[in-house]
């Protein structure tokens, strides 16, 4: 079967990966690997959808957000080709556009995984006879122009003068902060960098922005990650918070019997009727309320020491000891989920959690040790 996969460039790895999966199956793949623009790039990708017999959309978030794979994909669905989304990438069911959304889709987002890969061979296997292209065929989309794709033609001119040279250079650095071109700008700039007319001067001011331009993309990286941590962070600690303020309330509910009959009380019983197990004595109620305000003290010396070695990473930091930051941070986390430990364990027993923060505890006071010194 010809297969056409609509994909996104960032993409380009997946896809490869992709189309080995669909050419070990025994179909006939083509992308185009090289979305290059131009009339004949635009061309070929119209041309091979109108000849392929299904049309296969790479979805990723970018492939979502690019002009072109929409043009394709609504093309495809005009045609009447038969489609078929392959989520890379995990995307949200509602982004999906409609060409898209109506058809099941194959979750290919662990593309090592023989379940992902027996799926698709199952899917391609029954899926529905192709339909005959409609007569007259639709209108074919326009190629998507950019100011981008102006750039990059006046690039391939063979003659650059030198003020043309310096306005490129200007003009494409532009797209630069752009996510959506910024890897398209990039390359343009190294195209221009190759031009056989190039100025040494220009040369140098092109490795200068994409010097500077890799240090904006590491410092969006680390930004971006510090913003999904505290993004899932922050509902995390909200709600282990909850659940140890809880744990007091709840060991005090047990001991007095509140809701210990319909705990215990087996299957049939009537609402009314006395629980199967007897009442603890006096003694054993103080002991565990006792207990349950034991554990919230705890967990407050918990998040006291959490704090401390953060604290502790973060002077670390501004001092330049990378090595011992991370080993404090590290630290942080550990005491972060020895309270995590705690709200399980009191849940089932009173004895399991002193044992969980005594292991953790030892440990974690090991290695506070070497990070001190």
């Amino acid at each position: 079967m010809d297969i056409f996969i609509s994909y996104r460039k960032t993409d380009a790895e997946k896809v490869q990966e992709l189309a080995s999966d669909l050419e070990s199956l025994g179909h006939q793949v083509w992308y185009d690997k090289e979305l290059r623009p131009g009339h004949a790039w635009w061309g070929s990708i119209l041309e091979n959808i109108r000849r392929c017999e299904l049309f296969l959309a790479a979805v990723t978030p970018d492939m979502l957000d690019s002009e072109p794979c929409r043009n394709e994909y609504i093309y495809a669905d005009n045609l009447r080709k038969r489609i078929l989304p392959v989520v890379l990438k995990p995307v949200s069911a509602t982004a999906l556009p409609l060409p898209l959304a109506r058809i099941h889709y194959v979750d290919y987002s662990q593309q090592n995984s023989k379940i992902a890969y027996k799926s698709l061979q199952k899917t391609l296997a029954e899926l529905p006879a192709a339909q005959p292209l409609p007569n007259p065929l639709p209108v074919p989309p326009a190629e998507p122009i950019s100011e981008l794709n102006i750039l990059i033609e006046q690039i391939r001119m063979p003659h650059l003068s030198d003020n043309d040279q310096a306005a490129l250079v200007f003009k494409v650095k532009q797209f630069l902060t752009q996510p959506k071109y910024a890897e398209d700008a990039r390359d343009a700039l190294n195209q221009l960098r190759a031009h056989p007319e190039l100025l040494g001067s220009v040369r140098d001011e092109i490795d200068d922005v994409l010097r500077r331009h890799a240090g904006f993309a590491r410092k969006q990286a680390i930004n971006n990650g510090a913003a999904n941590l505290g993004g899932i962070g922050a509902p995390a600690l909200d709600s282990i918070g909850d659940a140890l303020k809880g744990v007091g309330s709840r060991l005090d509910n047990w001991v007095s019997g509140g809701g210990q009959g319909q705990q215990f009380a087996p299957a049939g019983a009537s609402a009314g009727a006395a629980p199967s197990m007897p009442a603890a004595p006096k003694t054993a109620n103080a002991s565990l309320k006792q207990a349950a305000s034991g554990f919230n003290a705890v967990a407050f010396v918990v998040g006291c020491i959490t704090a401390f070695f953060w604290l502790f990473g973060v002077a670390h930091l501004l001092n330049g000891k990378a090595g011992q930051a991370l080993r404090a941070f590290a630290l942080g986390i550990g005491w972060f989920f020895v309270a995590v430990i705690i709200t399980a364990a009191v849940r089932n027993s009173c004895v399991v959690a002193p044992i969980h923060l005594a292991l953790v505890g030892y440990i974690s006071w090991q290695g506070a040790r070497r990070t001190i010194k």
